[in-house]
């Protein structure tokens, strides 16, 4: 199996809301041809990706510093806040679900009121949308 190049490991995450940022700029800069695929991802980056960057900025402050306390691992933390950021989980359920991704030891960590606080910045961006 083919092993994930350097350059791939040393980018950053993101999501949808900073990659519509970015499409659109370049799609204003260079005007192409999009193949059928490329529309679709732009249609779906349109539509999943509304929010906007003082809106998105603020709700990744205000997730990095609830995840903070549940790991000093930045990268798990970065990843964590852009798949929230992306999912916008609607229950507790789904936070513990995505919680669980990063390790079961993270989810153990997570009180409710931990869990609470993210699903209050889910359900405010959900809303901003």
């Amino acid at each position: 199996m083919p092993s994930i190049s350097l350059r791939a490991r040393e980018r950053s995450p993101t999501n949808v809301h900073e990659a519509r940022k970015v499409v659109e700029k370049v799609l204003k800069e260079r005007d192409p041809e999009l193949t059928y695929d490329q529309r679709e991802a732009v249609r779906y980056l349109k539509k999943f990706g509304s929010l906007e960057p003082e809106d998105l900025e603020e709700a990744k402050e205000e997730l990095r510093s609830i995840l903070g306390e549940l790991t000093t691992n930045e990268r798990t933390v970065e990843i964590l806040v852009n798949k929230i950021l992306e999912v916008q989980p609607r229950s507790e359920e789904e936070i513990k679900v995505l919680l669980e991704s990063a390790g079961k030891r993270l989810l153990r960590r997570a009180d409710e009121d931990v869990v609470r606080a993210i699903l209050e910045v889910s359900e405010r961006i959900a809303e901003e949308e």
